[in-house]
């Protein structure tokens, strides 16, 4: 079992770590992110097994 999708506010810290700063396209993307996984079916964005695996059921 995945662990559930961090809150916005850790993912977008996790991805300005990963980039080395925060801009605002970061935030967009974030938030773009977060919109696009859920309808379909995604509840973790950082799980490349679940990224993966609904990519083959496609």
């Amino acid at each position: 079992m995945q662990p559930p999708m961090l809150p916005f506010d850790q993912l977008l810290e996790a991805s300005a770590e990963a980039h080395g700063h925060l801009c605002p396209g970061q935030v967009v993307g974030v938030r773009m992110g977060l919109l696009g996984f859920r309808p379909v079916g995604l509840d973790n964005p950082r799980s490349i097994e679940q990224v993966f695996f609904r990519l083959a059921l496609t």
